[in-house]
């Protein structure tokens, strides 16, 4: 069976109460936290989270847009 290959580019504004971002560093702090805990962090604090989910920050989002989608199959 032949795979469905979405491969797409674009932005979105998130909505920092519904967007949440996961620990990976080392520093001490909470294991998530939500968008207005991540802006309150200074730069080098921030590098320690990463996005939790980008699926959900595309669908919370204020604003985006697609700059390209392509589909294609794969064998």
């Amino acid at each position: 069976m032949s795979n469905i290959v979405v491969e797409f580019s674009g932005w979105v504004v998130a909505d920092p109460d519904k967007t949440l971002f996961f620990k990976i560093g080392d520093s001490e702090g909470p294991e998530t936290i939500d968008g207005k805990q991540w802006l309150a962090l200074d730069e080098d604090d921030r590098g320690d989270y990463i996005l939790d989910n980008v699926i959900d920050a595309q669908r919370d989002s204020l604003d985006g847009d697609y700059l390209e989608i392509d589909i294609e199959e794969r064998e």
